[in-house]
């Protein structure tokens, strides 16, 4: 008997991007020994379940070994990012059409800002063109 390793493939790509937010089902992978044919059922995961509610970079692990003589395979990695592509709301606080007599100031009342993932963002805004 030989003491060839298992080799493992991925189903799918290698590095995803996902939406946070969104339930992640992963694709997994297959093994395969020389010897002992398809040990798929043996693979050992870890990295698993990704918390898509916590943007990021996460990586899943595959491993297994040839039941009979213990040799392992190489390790295959999965990467996966979890993007917020959400667009924040932004809510104009007070009239959206401010009126100003010439000569006077201009006070702006504001606005607030609401992040799907990440909830009151207010903070980050930024006011350009000021009168």
């Amino acid at each position: 008997m030989s003491s060839q390793r298992p080799v493992i493939t991925l189903i799918g790509e290698n590095v995803l991007r996902i939406k946070a937010g969104t339930i992640y089902e992963d694709a997994g992978a297959t093994a395969f020994d020389k010897n002992q044919g398809d040990i798929t059922d043996l693979i050992v995961t870890t990295g698993l379940p990704i918390n898509t509610n916590q943007l990021g970079k996460y990586t899943v692990t595959y491993n297994v070994a040839d039941p009979k003589t213990g040799v392992s395979a190489l390790e295959v990695f999965r990467t996966v990012v979890v993007v917020d592509e959400a667009t924040p709301t932004i809510t104009v606080t007070g009239d959206n059409l401010a009126t100003v007599e010439i000569y006077n100031r201009y006070d702006d009342a504001g606005a607030t800002a609401i992040d799907k993932l990440q909830g009151d963002i207010t903070h980050l805004i930024r006011v350009n063109n000021q009168v």
